[in-house]
C-alpha cells in the first residue's frame, strides 16, 4: 500500500513539474516539438493555433493599455518568428511598435515599424483605428526608411561603372498635376490652389475674382449710361450723357484687359515656373571633360 502511495505521489509530481506554464501576457513560451515525420502536419496546426491564441492575447492587452505585456509576449513570439507567417509577423511588430510609441520609446517603435516595412513597404496602418499621432510617426519612419534606400541605390549605381563615373545634380521641380492647366484656363488661380494653397496662388485667384467684377459691373453700367445717352434730347445734358457713357465704356475696356492680362500670366507662371514639366540638369565628367546635359520634359 505505501509502494503504491510513494509510486502516486512521483507519478504526480512529475506531471505537475512538466505542465506547459503560461506567463500574465497569455503567450504560450512552449511550442510543440515534431517527432518524426507523421506527427508534422498535426504539430503544424498545432502552432498556427497557438500563433492565433497568442495574437489574439496581445491585442486584448492592448486595448487594455497593458503596453508592457504587448511587448513582452511580442518579444517571445518572435523569438520563433520563423515559424510566423508574413501577415502574423506583420501584425506582431504593428502591435509592439504601438505599444512602445505609448511608453514614449521612440526609437525601439521606430525599429519595429522599419522591420515591417522590410517585410512589406507598402504596409499603412488603419488610421480609423489607430491614433493620429501614431499615424504621423509611422508615416515619418517611412519616409526617412524611403530616403535612406534611396540614398543606397544611388550610391550603388554611381559604383556600377568604374570607367565612367558621373557626378550628376539633379534639380526636378515638383510632379506635375495634370488637371491644374485645365483649372487654370477656366479661372487664373484655380490652378495655382490646386497645386497647394500659397500667396500667389490666393492673389492670383482674388485679382481673377475682383476683374470679373468689375467687367460685370462696368458693363452693366456702361450699357445703361449708353442709353441714357441715345435718350437725352437736352443739348445741355448731350455732352454730359456721353462723358459718362464713355468714362463706363473705358472702365470696361480695362477691366477686360486687367483678367486678359491676369490669364496670360497664370497660364504662363503655370507652365514655365511651377511643376508641370521637370528639368534634369546633369554634369558629368568624362576623361577629365565636363559635359552638360539639360533636358526639359512636360509632363502633360
Amino acid at each position: 500500500m505505501r509502494f503504491f502511495l510513494i509510486s502516486y505521489i512521483l507519478i504526480y509530481s512529475v506531471l505537475a513539474f512538466t505542465q506547459v506554464h503560461r506567463d500574465k501576457s497569455g503567450i504560450n513560451t512552449d511550442l510543440p516539438f515534431v517527432n518524426g515525420p507523421s506527427q508534422k502536419a498535426e504539430n503544424e496546426d498545432t502552432v498556427k493555433t497557438h500563433v492565433q491564441d497568442s495574437l489574439i492575447s496581445l491585442k486584448r492587452n492592448l486595448e487594455k493599455f497593458e503596453y508592457s505585456l504587448v511587448i513582452n509576449g511580442a518579444n517571445r513570439l518572435l523569438l520563433k518568428k520563423e515559424r510566423l507567417l508574413k501577415k502574423e509577423l506583420i501584425e506582431v511588430y504593428r502591435l509592439k511598435g504601438i505599444s512602445h510609441f505609448a511608453l514614449a520609446e521612440d526609437e525601439n517603435a521606430e525599429r519595429s515599424f522599419v522591420e515591417i516595412l522590410k517585410i512589406d513597404s507598402t504596409f499603412t496602418l488603419d488610421s480609423t483605428k489607430i491614433s493620429p499621432k501614431i499615424i504621423s510617426f509611422f508615416k515619418k519612419v517611412k519616409d526617412d526608411f524611403f530616403a535612406r534606400n534611396l540614398q543606397n541605390s544611388e550610391k550603388s549605381a554611381a559604383r556600377i561603372d568604374t570607367v565612367y563615373v558621373p557626378r550628376i545634380y539633379e534639380q526636378k521641380i515638383g510632379n506635375r498635376v495634370s488637371q491644374a492647366l485645365i483649372r487654370s484656363i477656366i479661372f487664373p488661380g484655380l490652378g495655382h490652389l490646386y497645386q497647394g494653397s500659397s500667396l500667389k496662388a490666393w492673389t492670383l485667384t482674388g485679382l481673377s475674382a475682383a476683374a470679373i467684377g468689375s467687367i460685370i459691373y462696368f458693363s452693366i453700367d456702361a450699357n445703361k449710361k449708353e442709353e441714357l445717352y441715345a435718350k437725352e434730347t437736352d443739348p445741355g445734358l448731350i455732352e454730359y450723357r456721353y462723358d459718362n457713357y464713355n468714362r463706363a465704356y473705358k472702365l470696361r475696356n480695362i477691366s477686360i484687359a486687367a483678367f486678359a492680362g491676369i490669364w496670360l500670366y497664370s497660364q504662363i507662371d503655370l507652365l514655365f515656373f511651377s511643376d508641370l514639366f521637370e528639368v534634369n540638369i546633369k554634369e558629368s565628367d568624362v576623361l577629365g571633360k565636363n559635359q552638360f546635359e539639360i533636358n526639359f520634359t512636360y509632363r502633360f
